[in-house]
């Protein structure tokens, strides 16, 4: 069974930080990633959630096909409701804004704070997911990132540590805390592509104008962080 790039790594991310034996998907869509965990025998019982019946429909396909039907239960419901009776060791929650998961977890965030380990992989607004954890006191234990055709994800490593959480920063928020002490190839990538979108906003604009002025503050930080990796 072969995932998607983006996909593939939140499994292998899955596998590296695994607790317990149990996974809920949330947006699982067709159930690729827990039936890929539960066929590699890398958990023994995944439960690949969504909101409407048509991918549920997919997902209930896709762990029939792959003969998972006793492992692999396709639930339908909104956010974290069709898993909250449930005992889950681990959440996923991908292929959605960071908006939105935060709202998911603010839903039900008492339960989400229960379980062991989160692992989080939104595709756009990634800082205001972090912003969000910290704020509620989770910790992100790690971070890695995907190229996938033209677009670069991330996956959060996250737990709840409460009052114990450690103090971050602005740049934290931003470009993550994990990811930035590492800076590796792809994160310098991402980053001088992101300073170069800023440049050609500012072309645009006259430089006493209060957006070319706070791109300009990101420029500097984003370079601040580039020449200390």
């Amino acid at each position: 069974m072969k995932l998607s790039k983006r996909l593939q790594l939140l499994a292998d991310v899955i596998q590296k930080h695994l607790q317990g034996n149990t996974l809920a998907d949330i947006g699982s869509d067709h159930a690729y990633l827990p039936s890929y965990l539960v066929k590699e025998g890398i958990i023994k019982k995944a439960y690949a959630c969504d909101i409407t019946e048509g991918p549920i429909q997919s997902a209930k396909e896709t762990i029939h096909y792959y003969g998972l039907d006793d492992q692999v239960f396709a639930i339908m419901g909104p956010g974290l409701l069709p898993i909250i009776h449930k005992h889950v060791d681990m959440i996923a929650i991908a292929g959605m804004g960071a908006y939105l998961i935060s709202d998911i977890l603010q839903e039900h965030l008492d339960y989400a704070k229960k379980v062991p380990v989160l692992f989080l992989q939104p595709n756009a607004n990634v800082d205001h997911l972090r912003s969000y954890l910290f704020q509620n006191g989770f910790t992100i234990m790690d971070e890695e990132m995907v190229k996938d055709g033209n677009h670069i994800y991330e996956v959060l490593v996250v737990s709840y540590a409460g009052n114990k959480g450690a103090v971050y920063s602005v740049n934290d928020i931003e470009f993550g805390p994990v990811l930035k002490r590492e800076c590796s190839p792809l994160f310098k990538e991402k980053w001088r592509k992101q300073s170069d979108v800023y440049k050609k906003i500012q072309s645009t604009l006259h430089q006493e104008h209060p957006k070319y002025i706070e791109l300009q503050d990101k420029i500097k930080r984003i370079e601040g962080v580039l020449n200390d990796c």
